[in-house]
């Protein structure tokens, strides 16, 4: 295992700048980074005995850490695939609507007829 902290500049190399941008236009995300730091840090110092903790409490703190993480990346790619989506248009997930414009699933009469006695 490695012992080395894992800082958000270095775990997100590309979106480096991204992330100096976003800690100064959006509050939320900056009080995340810093709890992130703040977590990592934590982290770091009971890998390397600074500050031993058990090892239920180091298991806890990774997850955190993991889970801010993931909060973080979701955040700063965001943005970034609002570009690519029509104004006005809220995302969906890749399949909705997937089988019915393949002819999949029957709709209206044919739906009813295909499942008797459902809704």
């Amino acid at each position: 295992m490695s012992h080395t902290p894992h800082e958000l500049h270095e775990e997100f190399p590309d979106l480096s700048q991204r992330i100096t941008d976003l800690k100064q236009a959006d509050a939320h995300f900056a009080r995340l980074a810093d709890k992130y730091h703040e977590v990592n840090r934590t982290v770091h110092r009971a890998e390397t005995n600074v500050e031993p903790v058990d090892a239920l409490t180091e298991t806890a703190l990774r997850k955190e850490r993991g889970a801010l993480k993931d909060e973080i990346y979701r955040m700063l790619t965001a943005e970034s695939l609002a570009a690519f989506r029509p104004a006005g248009r809220q995302p969906r997930a890749w399949w909705v609507g997937t089988f019915h414009a393949r002819g999949a699933i029957p709709r209206g009469r044919a739906a009813r007829r295909a499942h008797p006695g459902g809704s």
